[in-house]
């Protein structure tokens, strides 16, 4: 949850009440924090700068729970 200000706190805010709804979340952030890693929750490396972070991400994603909603 890379980010500055407010947008950090919503972003995870969000992600975490999702999470704790049942929904599989998959987080992109400049430093993922594997710890965090379990069924229902992936990190992965995303930096909207770096060429190809967005579709690794994706295939990622995908890899880990065959799709995206």
């Amino acid at each position: 949850f890379d980010g500055v200000g407010a947008g950090l706190a919503v972003c995870r805010a969000i992600a975490e009440r999702l999470a704790k709804s049942g929904y599989a979340i998959s987080a992109g952030m400049r430093t993922p924090d594997a710890s965090r890693d379990n069924d229902k929750w992936m990190s992965h490396y995303y930096d909207a700068e770096t060429d190809g972070a967005a579709e690794a991400w994706v295939d990622a994603t995908v890899n880990r729970y065959g799709r995206i909603d």
